[in-house]
């Protein structure tokens, strides 16, 4: 579908509201992802003990899981513009609630930011993918943006609480979160579909996902294992912290550089889609790879080689996936970030088992894919 039929429907998003979109894009992944260096020691310092603190940080994934898959449905039903909204303003609030230093209310505001705050990437990720009439470019694009904020926000969230306090950190993360309301007004209002209607979608949109929902879920079960291992790995070779969090920011941004060319190659060359076994398999080649280093330098380019392999799968994904669905496309794009839950719940967890016994066995077991 192209932006000229996009419009014609009258659900289509304006070319011109794409940079609002990016925009809000970039904070709505970027406030939080302030919180990441800070919020552990925040909590601690508070008193709490390890336990606690794995509860709070924990809990606003585990209430969004149940309700992702649901998400998508109900931001049609809201409409996509009020959806992105309400998800911005639970996600401050429950940022917010962390200057109370009360407990209670802090794990209420993780749980409300979780639920109401799954929302939010249907909602946006489906309006950028009509915005740029389903085409990979802007799709690439948006994958370039987050990455970008994933690599700049936790350095930023950990000086301002170095130079100004974690108090400060914590009222910038839920401000600029704030910041999304108003640039969501770049998209028009979409007409409104009654829930149960919404709802019933819900297989259809399934099977506009297709095997693209899986595709998403080992995406992800490599990507967060990844995340999960590298820290624990680099430790093992006897570097700090420091070094795990440098290699990660260079791997994400050599994924962001190589967006542009794959969104280029998606809209231009349709083949590319009948390759994607193949990055696959290059993708888990270069993570098997990872364990045989023995210095940063040594991991910086195996995780080139992740970052350059991996670049393509969630941008075709999704490209593929918006050409098999009518708009608003908000239902299949939850499904797919419902698969991506899967495999962002199973693969630290069976990945951090398996390290038990071997990197070498948890990175290997990660090509099998």
């Amino acid at each position: 579908m192209r932006q000229g039929s996009s419009r014609a429907e009258g659900r289509g998003v304006p070319p011109a509201g794409l940079p609002q979109l990016y925009t809000a894009l970039f904070m709505l992944y970027f406030a939080p992802a302030l919180l990441v260096p800070v919020l552990p020691p925040y909590l601690e310092a508070m008193g709490l003990g390890p336990a606690a603190v794995g509860a709070v940080v924990g809990a606003l994934g585990a209430a969004r899981a149940p309700v992702v898959l649901v998400a998508g449905p109900l931001a049609e039903a809201l409409g996509r513009r009020t959806a992105l909204a309400l998800g911005a303003a639970a996600a401050a609030a429950g940022a917010l609630t962390l200057l109370t230093k009360d407990l209670p209310l802090i794990l209420a505001g993780r749980v409300a930011a979780g639920v109401f705050g799954a929302l939010a990437a249907p909602a946006i990720w489906s309006l950028i993918s009509e915005a740029g009439g389903g085409r990979g470019r802007a799709i690439s694009i948006a994958n370039a943006v987050t990455a970008a904020a994933g690599v700049a926000a936790p350095a930023a969230g950990g000086y301002t609480a170095a130079v100004f306090g974690y108090e400060a950190a914590v009222a910038a993360s839920a401000l600029l979160t704030l910041s999304v309301i108003p640039l969501s007004r770049a998209a028009p209002p979409d007409p409104r579909r009654p829930l149960g209607e919404a709802l019933r979608m819900l297989p259809a949109a399934a099977r506009g996902a297709g095997r693209y929902a899986a595709v998403f879920a080992l995406e992800w079960y490599m990507l967060y294992s990844l995340l999960a291992l590298l820290p624990l790995y680099v430790k093992r070779l006897g570097y700090g912290e420091e070094v795990a969090g440098q290699l990660l920011a260079f791997e994400a941004l050599v994924y962001a550089a190589c967006q542009p060319l794959v969104g280029y190659v998606i809209d231009r060359h349709r083949g590319v889609y009948a390759l994607m076994p193949t990055t696959a398999l290059a993708y888990g080649a270069a993570l098997a790879y990872i364990p045989h280093c023995r210095d940063p330098a040594q991991l910086a380019a195996a995780l080139a080689a992740v970052a350059a392999a991996s670049a393509p799968i969630t941008p075709t994904a999704m490209a593929r996936a918006a050409e098999r669905s009518p708009p608003p496309r908000a239902a299949p794009t939850a499904v797919l970030f419902a698969a991506g839950h899967v495999g962002m719940a199973l693969g630290p967890a069976v990945s951090g088992w398996l390290a038990q016994t071997s990197y070498q066995l948890a990175f290997l077991h990660l090509a099998a894919p």
